[in-house]
C-alpha cells in the first residue's frame, strides 16, 4: 500500500503520472508489447495504493476520465478500441522512437500520435 491510501484527494497528480509511466513501463517489459490495457493500469494502480484510481481522478478534479488525462500528457500514446471505455496505453517514445524534435516530423505523425 501506498502513502497516500488515507484520501483520494491528497494524492499528488504528479505522482499519479509518474505511476501511470512506471506501470506502463513495467508491464511492457514484462509481456514483451508496448501497450498495456487501460483496466490493467486501474488494476495495478488499486494494487499498489489501494485507491480506485477513479476517486482520485474525480477527488483532483484533473480530469473527468483517466483516457482524458492521458491524452493531455505528450508522455502517452492511446489506442482506442470500439468500447469507449476500454482503450490502450503505451509511452510515446516507445511506439514513436525519434531522435528528433517533434517539429522535425511530418504533422500527420505528431497529429497522429498525440490524438490516438
Amino acid at each position: 500500500m501506498g502513502e497516500f491510501n488515507q484520501h483520494p484527494s491528497s494524492f499528488p497528480l504528479q505522482q499519479l503520472l509518474g505511476d501511470l509511466e512506471h506501470f506502463i513501463a513495467i508491464e511492457s517489459q514484462f509481456s514483451g508489447k508496448a501497450w498495456v490495457s487501460s483496466v490493467k493500469l486501474i488494476e495495478l494502480f488499486d494494487k499498489k495504493h489501494g485507491l480506485s484510481l477513479e476517486e482520485v481522478l474525480k477527488a483532483q478534479s484533473c480530469s473527468d476520465s483517466l483516457r482524458r488525462l492521458l491524452k493531455g500528457d505528450s508522455r502517452f500514446s492511446i489506442y482506442g478500441t470500439p468500447n469507449p471505455d476500454e482503450f490502450y496505453v503505451a509511452l510515446l517514445q516507445t511506439v514513436v522512437p525519434v531522435s528528433q524534435p517533434a517539429w522535425k516530423l511530418p504533422k500527420r505523425l505528431v497529429r497522429y500520435s498525440r490524438s490516438r
